[in-house]
């Protein structure tokens, strides 16, 4: 016969899935010591599916208290054996999770097929649902009126308790380094995973900030645009009324004088300050192109004249 322990909190090596190979492929009866509080429901139901096919060849003895994942593989033996002191529980699959709604809704989904999987398994056991949801501890006897054992042992064999604390010892260390290890990893995820957030949101803090300085920017470049309008419109309505004041130009031809200065007034100004200006008339015909090149070669113009008359168009 080939004895297996089960101690402790089941997860990823314990039990070891290759020792349970090996136990089946030997084609010896099997005998299993359990004495565990639970733990990883999918390696349980890994080793559920490995024994239940040989049912019939297996004896599983129950020491102290079995319950959560560890009543999985129980139930993998048709003879089921519990000491007189022995308790049992048995519970319907639960997790701890933080996330979106879409998130929350799929773990749901998934704890609703881990559920439909257990109820298969506890099929046999009378008033699973409800044990399953009262979540207490049952006495060795009330196990056995429900069919969680099959049989209450008075007294359990010393060298099977021996062996089961023993290897209860050993695998306690494993589960604790395995839990270390994945505790750390955990933490150092999650700690990934807020320092992503804060740096999301802080980006998107930034971005509005920009977009605020932007537009704060934006308007103060169109205020200094039309205050900069202004500022010219009013040289250049000062330099047509020096320019009338000094008779450079004839008050008629005040109104297009504005409209040329503020167009150039740099040319408008060398214009005026040239020695033999004469006056700008109120017509518009005076500033015709032909009209200026024709009094520019007549000598009316010096070339000076000429070139700041024609930048006006």
């Amino acid at each position: 016969m080939k004895r297996i322990a089960i101690a402790g909190e089941i997860w990823d090596e314990n039990p070891d899935l290759q020792v349970i190979i090996d136990a089946i492929d030997s084609g010896e009866d099997i005998e299993l010591i359990i004495s565990s509080y639970g733990g990883d429901l999918d390696h349980a139901l890994a080793v559920y599916k490995l024994l239940k096919p040989i049912s019939d060849k297996i004896t599983a003895k129950v020491i102290g208290k079995v319950a959560s994942a560890a009543t999985v593989i129980l139930l993998a033996a048709d003879k089921r054996i519990a000491d007189q002191d022995a308790e049992l529980l048995i519970h319907f699959p639960s997790t701890e999770l933080r996330g979106t709604a879409d998130e929350l809704e799929e773990t749901a989904m998934e704890l609703r097929k881990y559920e439909g999987k257990l109820k298969e398994i506890y099929s046999g056991i009378a008033g699973a649902e409800t044990l399953l949801k009262e979540e207490r501890w049952l006495t060795a006897k009330e196990a056995l009126e429900a069919g969680l054992i099959t049989e209450i042992e008075q007294t359990t064999p010393l060298s099977a308790l021996k062996r089961a604390l023993v290897l209860n010892s050993i695998n306690k260390q494993k589960v604790k380094q395995t839990e270390n290890l994945k505790t750390i990893k955990n933490v150092t995820n999650m700690e990934e995973v807020e320092v992503l957030k804060q740096e999301i949101e802080q980006l998107k803090a930034d971005k509005a900030e920009l977009i605020q300085e932007n537009e704060q920017l934006k308007q103060r470049l169109e205020a200094l645009v039309t205050e900069l309008e202004s500022l010219k419109n009013e040289d250049a309505e000062a330099e047509v009324e020096a320019a009338i004041h000094a008779g450079k130009i004839s008050a008629s031809a005040k109104e297009d004088a504005i409209l040329l200065a503020k167009k150039d007034l740099t040319s408008f100004r060398k214009l005026m300050n040239s020695t033999k200006v004469e006056a700008i008339q109120a017509e518009k015909k005076t500033f015709n192109k032909e009209e200026l090149k024709k009094r520019w070669k007549e000598g009316a113009l010096t070339s000076e004249q000429y070139a700041s008359l024609m930048n006006l168009y």
